[in-house]
């Protein structure tokens, strides 16, 4: 796991500023690990591959504590009894409740993912882009199916809809063909050119309502 996320760094030009494997956290739990990193000016985001939360006193502790200025972002295999069984042969410890943990992890503001690429996905985000202010996105597309197929993504994982002010809506209509989406997302229609995209986005930028912009576009 360990070498196979190495490997993806440097193909992906993603920086570690620390990398960490702590066993079976005989003497150093997850609690540590957190406060660490989250004094470390160095470390922007917290990527964990967890098989088991050991003390989940510190955990909880750490976590909340440290995700209020930097993004934790965790996968914890062994949602089934299946494969919590096989996690808990080679790490000797038994695995929580999943919906328990799955609380916990949304109680102390950890983000859970499933899949491997997921964390990559996100650790690149974050190490190239600023932290979202709040959950309101704007998607900015060149065609609708995208864009449902972005909603329902955002709306899925806990995101909202941003809003477009007046100033927003008066703007893109001054940009936009007649017949353009006149919501969010912002359906550019099929035929918008780099410059349309470009100056779209920096209305989107400036709309009060809108934590951050995801760009979709298809040729």
């Amino acid at each position: 796991m360990c070498t196979s996320i190495l490997d993806w760094s440097l193909q992906a030009n993603v920086g570690f500023s620390a990398f960490i494997s702590i066993g079976s956290m005989m003497d150093v739990n997850w609690g540590d690990i957190i406060y660490y990193l989250g004094d470390d000016p160095n470390t922007k985001a917290i990527a964990i591959y967890m098989e088991t939360i050991g003390d989940a006193r510190s955990f909880m502790s750490a976590a909340a504590e440290v995700a209020m200025t930097k993004p934790i972002i965790v996968i914890k295999p062994g949602r089934t009894e299946q494969a919590a069984a096989a996690a808990a042969s080679h790490t000797g410890s038994l695995a929580g409740r999943d919906d328990v943990l799955d609380a916990a992890f949304k109680r102390c503001g950890v983000l859970r993912v499933n899949k491997i690429r997921e964390v990559f996905e996100i650790i690149e985000l974050l190490g190239k882009q600023p932290r979202p202010r709040g959950k309101h996105l704007t998607i900015v597309t060149n065609a609708g199916g995208p864009g449902v197929i972005s909603t329902d993504a955002l709306i899925g994982s806990g995101g909202k809809v941003a809003w477009l002010s007046d100033e927003t809506m008066q703007q893109l209509n001054q940009l936009l063909p007649p017949h353009w989406s006149k919501a969010n997302p912002i359906d550019l229609l099929g035929d918008a050119t780099p410059d349309t995209y470009a100056k779209a986005v920096a209305i989107a930028a400036q709309n009060k309502y809108s934590d951050g912009i995801l760009i979709v576009r298809t040729k």
